[in-house]
């Protein structure tokens, strides 16, 4: 008697093959790398968001400064609140933004950033202190 269909182990194994060499070729692409820069420029965003927040809600001023690969959200003239090293970014110079519990942002400014895939720039508008990124 002949058989004719594949057994369950044997489907198994060619899964787990095909599997194997599609991650293999996700990791050699540099997708999984985007991905996680993506991620981090979105958390960066989401920091900046926070410290502006923090200072609306709290009444205090907080500023966050950029240095290379690393930003600080720190109560002005006080406590650190944060301290966040980057591994897929780094800041193209010194940043420094101040957000005022009234609402305006000093020094509001590009803030631009460096990866291995191009370049993300931040817009932090002066009155409102509107945040915005692009790629």
């Amino acid at each position: 008697m002949k058989k004719k269909a594949f057994s369950l182990i044997e489907l198994i194994i060619v899964l787990a093959i095909i599997s194997m060499v599609l991650s293999i070729a996700f990791l050699k692409s540099g997708a999984y790398f985007k991905i996680k820069e993506k991620k981090e420029a979105q958390n960066l965003l989401a920091d900046i968001n926070y410290c502006r927040q923090k200072s609306l809600s709290s009444g205090y001023d907080y500023k966050i400064e950029f240095i290379g690969n690393n930003y600080k959200i720190k109560k002005y003239g006080g406590d650190l609140v944060k301290d966040v090293d980057l591994s897929f970014l780094k800041a193209a110079s010194t940043y420094t933004i101040r957000f005022k519990p009234t609402g305006p942002v000093v020094d509001a400014q590009t803030i631009k950033f460096i990866s291995n895939n191009g370049e993300y720039k931040i817009y932090i508008s002066p009155i409102g202190g509107r945040i915005r990124i692009d790629e």
